[in-house]
């Protein structure tokens, strides 16, 4: 695993931006906003071992679940070409929609 090779999306994230201080003294990785991760070609993301989200859009937590909102599903389908694995850190997105989320609300997972 010396040469894996990690992007980390959500340059300002609280979580992005720590997990990458952290990881970079021992792994090669990428700190990018999510708009510089689209714009990046096939070439550049095939480069990637792993890949971790720490974005979402705020129209996410706030609306009813759409998949234009959905950062991740857009990330895992521009990369499911490649032997890249998705990290998921978060448990957002199994619960019920609705404000003031707690680990004891209703199950609902959306994708």
């Amino acid at each position: 695993m010396p040469n894996d090779k990690i992007l980390i999306i959500g340059k300002n994230s609280f979580l992005g931006k720590n997990l990458y201080h952290y990881i970079k003294k021992k792994k090669n990785v990428r700190l990018l906003s999510y708009k510089k991760f689209l714009k990046l070609n096939n070439k550049e993301i095939k480069n990637f071992n792993y890949l971790c989200n720490c974005s979402i859009n705020p129209k996410y937590n706030t609306s009813k679940y759409d998949e234009k909102n959905d950062i991740d599903l857009k990330i895992v389908k521009k990369i499911q070409n490649y032997k890249i694995h998705f990290i998921f850190l978060s448990s957002r997105k199994v619960y019920f929609n609705k404000n003031n989320i707690t680990e004891n609300d209703k199950l609902s997972p959306r994708c």
